[in-house]
């Protein structure tokens, strides 16, 4: 069963609340893997975990994997996201502080015009060869990016020349439902 679009209030908070409990247990030395249940029917998922504290970003990690069980995947992304190589770990003291926005990826689907991309709704993945980047739909809000723009980010993320999306590399957009603990 893949997880369903429209998720209940208390399946996003039941999503969220699991992911600031990895964190806690994480912290804690016990395995994120062993506390994985059935989550309350959510079926499958690709998501993303994004921590922020005082609106600045403390880490960000996704799985694009939909063929696993989502609450898992949320579970293994916090703790994954509170040790993102780009900031100094995620401490204990900090999970409480944390707002924990969860991403759920709706399907990826091909394009091959820039102007199929809409800015704000759209995420990126990017593909050539071993080289993959994606980036969510905030990304281009948040740094005021056009179509173009957003295409050259995520060919940069990817570690891949800024204009490979238009000499091979494939290129796909997918939505998010995203939601945070701020506004649960």
């Amino acid at each position: 069963m893949d997880a369903q679009p429209g998720l209940t209030g208390l399946q996003r908070r039941l999503l969220v609340d699991a992911a600031r409990a990895s964190l806690h247990w994480h912290l804690r030395g016990v395995s994120v893997e062993k506390r994985v249940e059935d989550g309350a029917g959510l079926g499958n998922g690709a998501a993303f975990v994004t921590l922020k504290k005082a609106q600045q970003l403390r880490g960000c990690v996704g799985n694009l994997d939909a063929t696993r069980p989502l609450l898992g995947t949320v579970q293994r992304c916090a703790v994954l996201a509170a040790s993102d190589s780009r900031f100094a770990p995620v401490r204990a003291d900090e999970i409480d502080a944390l707002e924990i926005i969860v991403s759920i990826l709706g399907p990826f689907l091909p394009i091959d015009d820039p102007r199929q991309i809409v800015i704000g709704s759209h995420g990126l993945l990017v593909r050539l060869d071993n080289a993959s980047g994606v980036l969510l739909p905030e990304v281009a809000v948040e740094h005021g990016l056009n179509e173009q723009g957003f295409l050259q980010s995520v060919c940069r993320k990817a570690g891949l020349p800024v204009d490979a999306w238009k000499s091979g590399a494939s290129v796909l957009t997918f939505t998010t439902s995203r939601f945070s603990s701020a506004k649960l």
